[in-house]
């Protein structure tokens, strides 16, 4: 159902597919060609308050394009709102998923844009060396106020990598 006058709706079993960059904004034109990565979203209900927000409910998220991706964050609400350029996102009972099993659970998530999102990039592959295997990057912006002067805040990233092997731990 849509309302266009009010331009506000509700969508049942939606799929949405976008594009997050992943690197191309220090980059030229050249360099920067093919650095959008296709971001796949699919909600049991999808609601469209406005041009500015929407609000998913028990929601996958994943570069996976497939209907049961081999990996996806599962969040059981997530709101997106738009202010100018950015765009603000907070999600709840957040769970990280490999297949169907639960790898990393986050109770709460809130940021702006696809810079904020902790999870940078996640691998799956398989080998006969390895077997089945699952790398992740995790990291992003953390913020903390100088000593010197406390109203400046200084940037401070952090990078973690998770891996787990069938084989070799």
């Amino acid at each position: 159902y849509f309302d266009f006058a009010r331009r506000t709706g509700v969508v049942l079993d939606a799929s949405v597919r976008g594009f997050v960059d992943t690197g191309g904004a220090n980059k030229t034109a050249l360099e920067a060609k093919g650095s959008e990565t296709p971001l796949y979203i699919r909600a049991k209900k999808m609601l469209i308050l406005s041009a500015e927000k929407i609000v998913a409910y028990h929601t996958a998220i994943s570069t996976c394009q497939f209907g049961e991706p081999h990996y996806h964050l599962a969040t059981e609400q997530i709101e997106i709102t738009k202010v100018e350029t950015e765009t603000y996102a907070t999600a709840n009972d957040n769970t990280l998923y490999a297949g169907e099993i639960p790898l990393l659970y986050f109770p709460y998530f809130a940021g702006n844009s696809d810079e904020s999102l902790p999870l940078k990039s996640v691998r799956y592959g398989k080998s006969s060396r390895l077997g089945h295997h699952l790398l992740t990057l995790w990291g992003g912006r953390l913020y903390r106020t100088c000593k010197d002067d406390p109203t400046v805040l200084k940037k401070v990233n952090w990078f973690l990598n998770i891996e787990a092997y069938e084989k070799r731990g």
